[in-house]
C-alpha cells in the first residue's frame, strides 16, 4: 500500500505557517503593499511575506507554492 501524498487531517488547514525572516532586497507586503524593509515574516508554505504587525490581517488562504519539480 503506497503513503499517502498529504495527510488527511491537517490543524487549521488554511491558516499560514509564519516565521522572522530578514529581507535582504526589498519585498512588498502581502496585506499593505508597503515595502519590508528588513525583519518580515514569511509563510514556511506559501511564501507570502508579510510586516510583523500585518500577520493578524492576512486574509488569503495559505496555499502550497507549486515548486515540487525537484
Amino acid at each position: 500500500m503506497a503513503p499517502p501524498s498529504q495527510p488527511e487531517e491537517l490543524e487549521a488547514v488554511h491558516s499560514h505557517t509564519f516565521r522572522v525572516k530578514s529581507f535582504k532586497k526589498t519585498r512588498p507586503c502581502g496585506v499593505c503593499q508597503q515595502t519590508i524593509l528588513h525583519d518580515g515574516l514569511i509563510c514556511r508554505v506559501c511564501r507570502i511575506s508579510c510586516h510583523k504587525k500585518c500577520e493578524v490581517k492576512v486574509s488569503s488562504s495559505c496555499v502550497p507554492s507549486t515548486n515540487y519539480e525537484l
